[in-house]
């Protein structure tokens, strides 16, 4: 008889001592969710002793507070029809530790009925580290296919430089070119001096286009390279703008535009490179004649901001649609008008200004109204006195 019970209870003891020594936590709760049972390695997961744990609801000790209501139904229903959305299945949810804290954890329950009355049994695995793994290989493959698109991306730019450059080198080679073999044929001689003097200043004007590409091409080479060093000396503001105004004549003339230059009176000098600063501001202009209708006004104003310096651009042109603003200043960025139209240039002015700008601890701005025109503001800081009296033109 007492053989016959210890034969009897030497699986059950065999399990309990499996339990006990598991890796992963076991958890059992009696049909009123009272714990029962608590091994040691719940005792490490969650944080609790064993001694405190026995007879807790177990919804108030391992589950977070917007679950208790859902597990107490659970496991009423059950009890009551035998029916389970949750028995047998792997679950995965967030457990609750002794000090508060939060864990993802990964779960498989099942019931017994002994004695009349149903046991609820739980093995639960901690997946913080398989989740923080999955979380990171996400994220790696997230920042290789985001690679992969800038790869791409880059691949286009490109392919679209390639295709802008190689007009805007081919358009005004063609000009010159045609016109010189008219010179060296002799045929220049029978046309009228008024013909013959357009064609030259077409030619220079196509010679200064290619200049004007091939110092853009160099200069963002430079700016991208990090090896932008400004040669900065005090200057008066209003010199800058006015040689800024003589060197986009060409391109203003044009297009009719009148420049108008509103220098304020009494602006301190800045501490710049006057070439380079002298650039900056010839490249707005140059974009504001380039986007501008023939005929349209451009405004250059220079004002206190502050303590600062602002150069202000102004034009009446076709504007920049909102969700092309944010890229203005990005190299080769070309608006859908600037392609449809096919207007001159491949996207580096701006960027180049962006450049002198910023190496010269001041800031570059855009605001604009599609239709009505744009804003371009250009923010230095001031270097003091002596200050400059303001002037007006055009």
């Amino acid at each position: 008889m007492v053989a016959e019970e210890r034969r009897r209870a030497a699986p059950a003891a065999l399990l309990d001592d499996v339990i006990e020594m598991s890796v992963e936590a076991f958890v059992a709760v009696g049909e009123d969710g009272r714990i029962i049972r608590w091994n040691a390695a719940a005792e490490r997961m969650f944080g609790l002793p064993r001694e405190q744990a026995l007879g807790r609801p177990m919804s108030e000790t391992i589950v977070p507070e917007r679950y208790r209501d859902a597990d107490q139904a659970g496991r009423a229903r059950f009890v009551a029809t035998g029916r389970s959305r949750v028995l047998g299945r792997r679950l995965e949810m967030a457990a609750l530790r002794a000090d508060g804290s939060e864990f993802p954890a990964e779960l498989v329950i099942w019931a017994v009925r002994e004695g009349g009355a149903w046991t609820f049994n739980a093995f639960i695995h901690d997946v913080t580290d398989r989740q923080r793994a999955e979380r990171a290989l996400r994220e790696s493959y997230e920042k290789e296919q985001a690679t992969l698109a800038r790869l791409a991306e880059l691949d286009r730019a490109k392919d679209d430089f390639v295709a802008m450059v190689s007009h805007e080198l081919r358009t005004p080679l063609t000009v010159i070119i045609g016109y010189l073999e008219m010179f060296g044929d002799g045929d220049i001689g029978e046309l009228p001096v008024g013909q013959r003097s357009r064609m030259l200043s077409t030619m220079t004007h196509n010679a200064m286009r290619l200049r004007k590409l091939i110092e853009d091409l160099l200069a963002v080479n430079t700016v991208t390279g990090g090896r932008l060093e400004p040669d900065p000396a005090p200057v008066a503001v209003a010199e800058i703008v006015d040689e800024a105004v003589r060197e986009t004549a060409a391109e203003t003339r044009c297009g009719d535009h009148e420049v108008r230059v509103r220098v304020d009176s009494g602006l301190p000098r800045v501490h710049a490179d006057r070439g380079m600063l002298v650039g900056a501001v010839g490249a707005l202009l140059s974009n504001a004649a380039k986007f501008s209708a023939s005929g349209t006004p451009v405004t250059v104003r220079a004002s206190a901001a502050g303590e600062d310096v602002s150069i202000t651009v102004i034009d009446r042109g076709v504007g920049i649609i909102p969700d092309e603003l944010p890229q203005v200043f990005e190299r080769f960025a070309r608006a859908r008008f600037a392609r449809d139209e096919a207007i001159q240039g491949v996207g580096l002015g701006l960027t180049i200004a962006r450049a002198v700008a910023e190496a010269h601890g001041g800031t570059i701005s855009a605001s604009s109204t599609p239709g009505e025109g744009s804003v371009f503001t250009i923010t230095l800081p001031a270097s003091g006195p002596p200050r400059e009296t303001g002037g007006e033109s055009g």
